[in-house]
């Protein structure tokens, strides 16, 4: 680098033109290297058709060479065109240190000169082998050797370790300890005898040794250590121990209080006195302890006992008798000096203490600073910024067995926000927008507390109007808030560094071997020449990491042409590492409805590297329990293996030259094995969907489906029977929770519309025509109470049969059918026709049992020829016991119909649930009690489901 740089320098001193300027025509630049060869390539092709004088050039050349990615570097100016010639140092994509055990290659890793990101520079390598060698080998040992290796990715390097050389811990001397008895304590550091010294582990060691020798008793002893380095080149390593007194505590009569609470507490206060107490000092410490935690008029007595133990340490033992004293209630509590605020807002201040004792009405001294805190908050929320609370006043009465407690307020004055000062911004409508975004008004009562978030709202909003590395040139608190004592009045001040405003320029894809770059730009929410903000940069990433196509995803950023003096493009470099696209499963399991099951599934996610995918999934599964049948096939309790075959073909963005944004594509063709209360079914069937998701909110969906569909041993002889249907099925849904996977709060709406017709490819024969519609809504809500979430669902459904015509005889009879009903032209098919399974079961009910109608038939012995309904409402409070799971009980109630709602008369249940939130679902073990019996029934049944509720 420096040859280069005096290469240069030498090259301008010779040169007579130097004030000349020259118009530059054309910039030539022949590089080789990587990424960066875009970024000299960007930073040199401004110049064109530009003036520029020598001494101009030089300081963009010098400019240029202080990056640090140059290798070499040369350039010549001939016939007013520009000439460079480079080469850049490849970057470490990947380091490896090898030799030693792992926690020293780890070590030498992250202390090596280079780190992987960094440029290759060979002189930094020698001096990081140099340091290595200073640092952990003995003396003139061979330190080890290095190999690079040129990759797609960048450069590997590997650092191979002379093992031999490295300096270990041959010595470890303990003193002061000889006579102790301490086993564990003499013993600890022999795991690391003979092995490299770890000087981070070391240190964490070190401070566990010393909680070792606490936990022997020895509360107060002291370890120093000493290293040498011994005629062989390793290490020695010397512990000076005094161990002090060893003491022991023993506590009687204490109920309240934990023995642990209070052997923790005295421990810490002799560690804290360095053993210098005595036992009134200790008896008022031990007071206080139980009054900070509500129990006043304690006492202690203590009896102290010192000798010897039978291995000659010293020891104390204390041995304390407590009595803990009484809780004091507070009847009544006081606010004097509060003329702003009512009483009413006081005490809901004071009540949302964090004490569990001052909101069970008892004193709490640590709970009344708190509320004294609370209560100034919401004065300061309101501009009394000076407000002043006492101390609390206890005032106790009835022999101290009660307390009155006295707030006193000054609330001095209410300061108002007179004026905002914006500096540093010329445009009137981003100035307007910041003003807007602040929480505290110009002529309202100031917020102190909300100032935070004013400072970081008003960033924002310059950031997302394209003031991309836009920040506050000013800092400090008392520069930004301006007091005037005199007229109680606030000014804002706040001073920006704007810097340019930046537009999206080139984005560079880097790291992707097989995914094409397209892949990775049609996820960027904007286009070339679009305001560039953070926002839209964040959800750039979060949508490529969403993709599952790599492992590692990297944004960097640089500045690039002008488009004015103030506007310039912001140019981003996409650094990607790739996953295996491939992936195999294979997963036994039992579930409740299924019984035992196995399933197997082999997917690749990045046909031709546009993250198209194919999957194919195979499931069979054997039932353990014939309760789901209807009572014919439950006495003859045949066994049917089930099963799935299912392949399934995923396009994200159709047709996305021609739309621009997203439309994703998806077909599935499978067959099925299925068995039904009332009949088993082989179904085959093809369904290609269209999906768009408009928003974070709003997502649409219309699937075409066509099943071919055959069923047998039904138990009445119209469902024996072959048929097909074809079927569109719009559907919209609307998503405003704030967690898909484990929600707290919000909603979730979705309807559905099936619509089946011959037109669409349905069945249409003399003795049966398919065509009807089918229309369901479901609402998810979440109102969070507190700790509680208050989780309901509600689901309603309408189908109809629109082959409804009366089938006559010769004669002009009507022919009734099986079931004593006029027959019809066509029906609902039963495969088609609502019942409480699959995400709208009803918890504590078969399948069977759930399609129970008012009067008690079933609906799997009845034919639709005219309307079906659908009800399901669940409620449960969950209380969320972690991130990841919750405990809940449940309300369910639910029922179909048939041609009308009778009395609406519902199936209910109770039980309770358990869930375990994960990112496909809450897998849920649910047991619920039928409310709603009749003879033959369980008690209740138990559930373990996947899904969304």
């Amino acid at each position: 680098m420096v040859i280069l740089k005096l290469f240069i320098f030498t090259l301008f001193c010779f040169s007579t033109f130097a004030a000349k300027t020259i118009h530059i025509d054309n910039v030539d630049v022949d590089c080789t290297g990587r990424e960066e060869c875009l970024f000299i390539i960007e930073s040199f092709k401004k110049y064109e058709g530009k003036d520029l004088t020598r001494s101009e050039i030089e300081s963009a050349v010098r400019f240029e060479l202080s990056k640090p990615y140059y290798k070499s570097f040369f350039y010549e100016i001939k016939n007013n065109n520009l000439k460079i010639v480079a080469v850049t140092k490849p970057k470490i994509s990947k380091l490896n240190v090898v030799g030693t055990d792992s926690v020293l290659n780890r070590r030498i890793k992250n202390e090596f000169t280079l780190k992987e990101g960094d440029y290759y520079d060979a002189i930094k390598v020698e001096e990081g082998l140099e340091k290595i060698g200073e640092s952990f080998f003995k003396k003139d040992a061979k330190v080890g050797t290095v190999k690079t290796k040129l990759t797609e990715d960048g450069l590997n390097l590997e650092i191979t370790l002379n093992k031999s050389g490295i300096r270990l811990l041959e010595i470890i001397s303990l003193e002061g300890i000889d006579g102790a008895n301490l086993d564990q304590a003499k013993k600890f550091w022999n795991r690391i005898k003979g092995s490299s010294l770890d000087f981070t582990n070391y240190k964490k060691m070190l401070q566990e040794y010393r909680n070792l020798l606490i936990t022997e008793g020895f509360w107060l002893s002291n370890v120093k250590e000493e290293l040498h380095v011994l005629n062989t080149g390793n290490y020695k390593l010397v512990f000076k121990i005094k161990l002090g007194h060893r003491f022991g505590i023993s506590f009687y009569n204490n109920k309240r209080l934990s023995h642990n609470e209070l052997f923790n507490h005295v421990k810490k206060y002799i560690q804290n006195n360095k053993g210098r107490f005595d036992d009134i000092s200790l008896n008022r410490h031990l007071v206080n302890f139980y009054r900070e935690n509500g129990y006043y008029y304690a006492k202690s007595q203590i009896n102290e006992a010192r000798g010897k133990d039978r291995f000659g340490n010293s020891v104390i033992n204390f041995y304390i008798t407590i009595d803990e004293g009484r809780k004091v209630e507070i009847t009544k509590v006081n606010f004097t000096g509060n003329n702003f605020k009512s009483l009413d807002e006081l005490e809901k201040a004071y009540s949302e203490s964090n004490s569990d004792l001052l909101k069970a009405d008892y004193l709490h001294e640590k709970g009344l600073e708190d509320a004294s805190e609370k209560i100034k908050e919401i004065y300061v929320k309101d501009g009394f910024i000076f407000v002043s609370i006492e101390k609390p006043k206890i005032d106790f009465i009835d022999g101290g067995d009660s307390a009155i407690v006295s707030f006193s307020i000054s609330e001095s004055a209410q300061y108002r926000l007179s004026k905002i000062n914006i500096e540093g911004v010329d445009d009137k409508e981003a100035v307007y927008f910041i003003k807007d975004a602040l929480k505290n008004k110009i002529g309202k009562p100031f917020n102190v507390v909300h100032i935070d978030e004013d400072l970081k709202a008003a960033i924002n909003t310059l950031k997302s109007r394209g003031f991309y590395f836009s920040s506050y040139l000013e800092k400090r608190p008392k520069k930004i808030v301006t007091v005037n004592s005199a007229t109680n009045e606030i000014e804002l001040n706040l001073k920006f560094s704007l810097g340019v405003k930046t537009y999206l320029g080139n984005v560079i894809v880097t790291g992707n071997s097989k995914t094409k770059d397209v892949v990775v730009r049609r996820e960027l929410p904007l286009k070339r020449g679009d305001l560039v903000t953070p926002r839209a940069m964040n959800e750039f990433v979060n949508r490529l990491r969403e993709l599952g196509l790599f492992s590692n995803v990297n944004i960097s950023s640089f500045v690039g042409e002008e488009v004015s003096e103030s506007e310039k493009y912001l140019n981003f470099v996409i650094k990607v590492t790739e996953k295996d696209f491939g992936q195999a499963e294979i997963a036994p399991g039992f579930r409740t409805d299924l019984g035992f099951k196995f399933s197997t599934m082999i997917a690749y996610n990045n046909i031709q590297g546009m993250n198209r995918s194919v999957i194919f999934k195979a499931q069979t599964n054997w039932r353990t329990d014939f309760d789901y049948l209807d009572e014919r096939r439950f006495d003859e309790s045949k066994k049917l293996l089930e099963g799935l075959v299912q392949f399934q073909f995923i396009e994200p963005y159709l047709f996305y030259d021609w739309l621009g944004s997203k439309l994703t594509f998806k077909t599935t063709v499978k067959f099925e094995r299925k068995r039904y209360s009332d009949f088993d079914a082989d179904i085959y069937s093809i369904a290609p969907q269209l999906y768009k998701q408009f928003s974070d909110v709003l997502s649409t969906s219309l699937t075409y489906e066509f099943d071919n569909v055959r069923q047998f041993d039904a138990t009445d002889e119209i469902d024996e029977d072959k048929y097909y249907i074809g079927a569109i099925r719009p559907e919209v849904t609307l998503d405003f929770r704030d967690n898909s996977s484990m929600p707290r709060k919000g909603s979730w709406f979705n309807f559905s519309w099936e619509f089946a017709n011959p037109y669409l490819g349905s069945q249409k024969e003399n003795d049966l025509t398919i065509n009807y519609n089918k229309a369901v809504i479901r609402n998810y809500n979440y109102i969070p109470l507190g700790d509680i979430t208050l989780a309901t669902s509600i689901t309603l459904g309408y189908e109809h049969n629109f082959s409804d015509d009366l089938i006559t005889d010769d004669s002009g009879n009507i022919i009734i059918d099986a079931d004593g009903k006029p027959q019809t032209s066509g029906y609902i098919p039963p495969l088609k026709v609502f019942r409480l399974i699959g995400r709208d079961f009803l918890r504590g009910y078969s399948d069977f049992e759930s399609g129970r109608l008012s009067d008690n038939s079933y609906i799997t012995d009845t034919t639709v020829r005219g309307n079906a309904y659908l009800f399901n409402f669940r409620v449960e409070p969950r209380y969320y016991l972690g991130d990841y799971s919750a405990i809940a009980i449940f309300f369910d109630a639910g029922r179909v119909f048939v041609d009308k709602i009778d009395e609406f008369e519902l199936l209910k249940s109770v039980g309770l649930s358990f869930k375990l939130f994960t990112p496909i679902g809450s897998l849920d073990f649910d047991y619920g009690v039928k409310l709603d019996r009749i003879g033959g029934d369980s008690f209740g049944r138990f559930h373990i489901t996947i899904g969304q509720f």
